[in-house]
């Protein structure tokens, strides 16, 4: 995807979960989109501006982004103790190369004030 998008090797690639209903969604995988277009065989996902609550894993080896675990405490600890709830709406896994083989996970959610 990187090359055929023209990322180059250490493109940010990013997820995208949206059509939200309950136990079934869509999940996409994209970029930013460049400034000289999107590339042909390519869609695009216009997102509206909202509230996001944003969460880290931290630094992690390649390989290891510790997500799954950050996903669980995300609904079972912060949700639950939070003034916020989930607004229905696209939601982020953002993947970020730190360098030197390091590489930190971002989930976006979108919530509205309780």
């Amino acid at each position: 995807m990187r090359a055929a998008a023209g990322l180059g090797e250490h493109g940010q690639i990013h997820a995208v979960l949206y059509n939200n209903q309950g136990e079934r969604f869509s999940y996409m995988i994209g970029y930013f989109l460049p400034q000289t277009g999107l590339p042909q065989g390519f869609k695009k996902l216009q997102i509206p501006p909202q509230m996001y609550a944003i969460f880290s894993t931290g630094l992690n080896p390649d390989g290891q982004s510790g997500i799954h675990d950050l996903w669980r405490r995300i609904w079972g600890e912060w949700f639950p103790t939070c003034d916020y709830q989930f607004a229905n709406g696209p939601e982020f896994e953002m993947t970020y190369d730190r360098g030197n083989g390091m590489y930190e996970m971002g989930v976006w959610i979108p919530v509205v004030k309780k």
